[in-house]
Formats: C-alpha cells, structure tokens, sequence
C-alpha cells in the first residue's frame, strides 16, 4: 500500500465517517473510528436497511424476530419488535426494492414481507428448490444463507453442509417469478454471502477460510469467512472462531478491511463470531436497494 492509499485508508477508518454494523452470535456491534461498542445483546444475523431505518434478525430463544431500529449520533434508538414467531434459522434478510426478503434457511424458504406504514405484513413465501418433507434431513435442503437481487435477478447462495454431505456450495439464478433459471457450481465448502464485484461473483468459502472472486481465492484468512461488505473503496470480510455449537456463543471474530483489489489493509478483532457486516457510512453496495457498482 502506497502512502496516499495508507493515508486515505486511516482517514476513512480512524478519522473520517466510515463506520459499519458487524452481526454476532454475542450481540449486535457499530464500529466508528474502529472504536467498538456493543449495542444490543443477544444472537443476530441477516442485517438490511429501508430508508432511514435499519432491520436485524434476532435468534430469541428457540423462535427467530426481526427488530427494527434507528441510528442517531452513532446511538441505536427506537428499537422495535416487527416481526415475531419466525424459525430460529432464518439468516441473512434484505429490502429489494420496498419488499422485506428473510431467508427462511431451516425450511428452505424466502419469506417476503411489504413495508406498509410502519408495520411489517408477510405476503408471500416461496419454495424455490421445494418445500421439506424430513427438515433438514431432506434430500432437497440445501442451506440457503444469502440473497441478492440487482435488476431482475435475485441471486442465493446455497452452503449445502458440505461437511455433512459432501456436496459443494452453489450459486443459484432466480428470475422475479422466484423461479431457478441457473445454478452455478462452485468449490466452497460451507460457503456464505453472495455479490457480483466487477462483473465477477464474489463470496465465502468459508471452511477453507478465504474470499473468492471469479473461482479463485483472492484473500486468505485465518478465520472462518463469512459476512461481507463494499464500499466505493473497500471491502469487508467477517471471520469467525469455529467450534461446538455449545460453545459459539463464547467464541470471537474478525472484521478484514480489503481494498478493491483484495490486498489487506487493517484486522480488526471483534468479541463475537461474526454472522453480518453492513456498512453505515457512506453505503453498502452488498445491499440489493444500494446504487450499482458491479
């Protein structure tokens, strides 16, 4: 990094606006001048914005809500229960266009959600690779973990438990009728998040602890990959410790601030397992609503 990049990059972190959202298994963080601070307590995921207000999905107990909140002077305010009684195993959400997308990951679902007034109303579900007869012992489950949708396409990122049955994590195409029109292959195991980044797909591999681009690995890690973030000059990698599922709740994560051409700038240590990263300021091009720069 040449010492304009460095200088800009510690302006932007350390000096400047830059600040994100970062979703854990021991609670929800906002990182400004990386200076950390938990703002919520509990297990969270899947974290979009609408307008001026964002929308997290909470693990409570053995049931799953989405809460909504405001940002106001770097403070959460406004907190706000939306929708409740949802599975535990829903896991990324996000607003394409004024609808609410919650992948329903358990039950192999796309929950959609319309933005009326203030309230949240479920209208639809889709089953795009069928509904499950067995849960996750089903033949068809395949684990879907992320959405994103730019122009008429929505794009799912399919983990497949690879580690469970051996099958490689996918990419599928659907069409605005939520119907598959392709499902690209791929070599990550247990893989997580999906974004098209100069005309490439870009995502986690997650058991082998790296970001891939165009089916190379473009950044190693030391962690776990999974959560992503970019902005006009950065990208974001979240990585996890991986253990017992006793023990998640006690285990730490990773935030890897990359520039656009992968190369590492900084690592910021996160106390949680990181499952989200969404970027506040100035704005998160993973998110399906944000302005394109793919």
């Amino acid at each position: 990094m040449n010492i304009l990049s460095r200088m800009s990059f510690y302006y932007d972190f350390f000096i400047g606006k830059m600040s994100f959202l970062v979703a854990t298994k021991n609670g929800l963080y906002h990182v400004k001048k990386m200076k950390i601070r938990k703002v919520l307590e509990g297990q969270f995921y899947g974290l979009t914005k609408f307008k001026n207000k964002w929308f997290v999905f909470h693990k409570n107990n053995d049931n799953g809500e989405i809460l909504s909140f405001s940002l106001k002077e770097d403070r959460i305010i406004s907190v706000q229960k939306k929708v409740m009684g949802l599975s535990p195993g829903c896991h990324q959400i996000d607003f394409c266009s004024d609808k609410l997308h919650v992948i329903d990951t358990y039950n192999n679902c796309i929950q959609v959600y319309a933005s009326k007034e203030e309230k949240i109303i479920k209208i639809e579900e889709f089953y795009p690779f069928g509904s499950l007869e067995n849960g996750r012992n089903s033949e068809n489950y395949v684990h879907m973990n992320s959405i994103w949708k730019k122009d008429d396409f929505f794009y799912l990122f399919l983990h497949n438990e690879t580690m469970k049955t051996g099958k490689k994590s996918e990419i599928a195409i659907l069409n605005d009728k939520y119907k598959v029109v392709k499902r690209h292959s791929t070599e990550a195991v247990n893989g997580h998040n999906i974004l098209k980044f100069k005309g490439d797909f870009v995502y986690c591999n997650s058991n082998e602890n790296s970001l891939v681009a165009d089916n190379k690995s473009v950044f190693q890690a030391d962690l776990f990959t999974r959560g992503l973030a970019l902005s006009s000059k950065y990208i974001l990698v979240g990585g996890s410790q991986y253990g017992e599922r006793s023990l998640r709740k006690n285990l730490s994560g990773k935030v890897y601030v990359l520039n656009h051409n992968f190369g590492l700038l900084h690592v910021l240590n996160i106390p949680g397992m990181v499952q989200e990263i969404r970027i506040v300021e100035p704005m998160d091009h993973c998110l399906s609503n944000s302005m394109s720069l793919h």
